[in-house]
């Protein structure tokens, strides 16, 4: 049996879930924009139903809600569509800043790399040894430049280290500034409240596929405010009027109803799945560092996300790849899943001050919902035991 530690990564669809798509790929297969007929009007109404169920979730209006292929198409067209939007509206002008921290997902920061090579000015959010943001520095910088700022891109939590950072304090400055505020909030949906209006943000986007639900399916909510003077993103894509015309093409109904579920039963499960998850996530660090008490825990224990353990350990030789490579009978990383490769070692745990040598032999561990204790305890000891037979290797 291998034992899956990889939550951050992806999330076993729900069997709950699974059976509420099914249905739409066989008896309700109609194209929601096909309103001629039954099949059609009857796929228009469980989108619409699907729609406002994700609304609720994250405490939106029903027509904010957008669905797209996961939350990376999702940070792309609020990121590049805000900045088209500025473009359009504002032409050769000087082009205005856009905030960012280190820990943000490839999704933000390689748009953001686009956008700076256009002549966008990225002010870059720097984090300190335990994977935290400056935010008394934030907060002078963007008061500072509140003229020339055009938008800030903030995690809600960071899919290596668990970090959880102040979105709702930083919204609402962004708010008061009249900064558009995107909060990727990829990693947090099986954990913490997503509210929108808490963290006043303009653009927020999830993925399915990490809340229990299918994979090639995300969640985007673009806030409607006709009196705002924040910019909205405008379409990356053109080709049809489905989603607002924000993301055109036919929708992919089955998911997107196993979206709704999976972002109900989340919302249903949350607290009781955390307060377990949190046991046995303190149990795997437990076994861990009691067997090599020189291990080192990336990030801090104080605001992180339950299911998330990154450590490292410094007893173990230098491996060809890194240390997760070896693993074989559990499923672990050593980095986020849009970075991985075998010789891949973590890039955040760079920015935090973690040598190359200790960022590759660190495992970052998620646990889910389906996790259980008996899979804890065979991890610890197949862990201990790998870490033990390289140390005699190298004696």
């Amino acid at each position: 049996m291998t034992v899956y530690l990889d939550h951050h990564a992806t999330t076993p669809t729900d069997p709950r879930v699974l059976a509420a798509m099914l249905p739409y790929f066989t008896e309700q297969f109609g194209n929601p924009s096909g309103l001629s007929h039954s099949y059609g009007l009857q796929a228009g109404d469980a989108l619409e139903a699907a729609r406002q169920q994700v609304a609720t979730f994250v405490g939106a209006k029903r027509d904010e809600i957008v669905f797209t292929s996961g939350a990376t198409e999702s940070n792309n067209i609020a990121l590049l569509g805000t900045a088209r939007r500025w473009t359009e509206r504002f032409g050769q002008r000087e082009k205005p800043l856009i905030f960012l921290s280190d820990a943000e997902h490839p999704s933000i920061a390689i748009p953001a790399q686009w956008l700076e090579s256009d002549g966008f000015g990225i002010e870059r959010i720097s984090l300190d040894s335990q994977a935290e943001m400056d935010i008394p520095d934030l907060v002078c910088r963007l008061r500072a430049n509140a003229q020339r700022t055009l938008m800030v891109c903030m995690q809600l939590a960071n899919s290596e280290t668990g970090t959880i950072y102040p979105v709702a304090e930083i919204g609402a400055l962004c708010h008061e500034l009249h900064i558009a505020f995107h909060v990727d909030a990829t990693q947090a949906p099986l954990w913490l409240p997503i509210d929108v209006n808490a963290f006043h943000a303009t653009t927020l986007a999830l993925s399915a596929h990490k809340m229990h639900g299918p994979k090639g399916t995300g969640i985007l909510f673009i806030r409607h405010d006709p009196d705002s003077p924040t910019l909205t993103p405008t379409p990356l894509m053109g080709g049809g009027s489905q989603e607002n015309g924000m993301r055109p093409g036919t929708q992919n109904l089955p998911a997107i109803i196993g979206t709704a579920l999976a972002c109900r039963l989340a919302a249903e499960e949350r607290t009781a799945d955390g307060a377990r998850v949190a046991g046995l996530r303190d149990e795997l660090a437990r076994g861990l560092t009691v067997a090599f008490p020189d291990a080192v825990i990336h990030g801090t224990m104080q605001h992180r996300l339950p299911n998330n353990l990154s450590i490292g350990f410094p007893c173990l030789p230098q491996l060809p790849h890194p240390f997760a490579y070896y693993l074989t009978d559990i499923a672990v990383s050593a980095t986020s899943a849009c970075c991985s490769g075998h010789h891949a070692s973590s890039k955040l745990l760079a920015k935090i001050g973690v040598s190359q040598a200790l960022a590759r032999n660190s495992l970052r561990m998620g646990l889910g919902r389906f996790t259980t204790e008996d899979e804890i305890q065979i991890a610890i000891a197949i862990i201990v035991q790998t870490i033990n037979k390289f140390r005699h290797q190298a004696l």
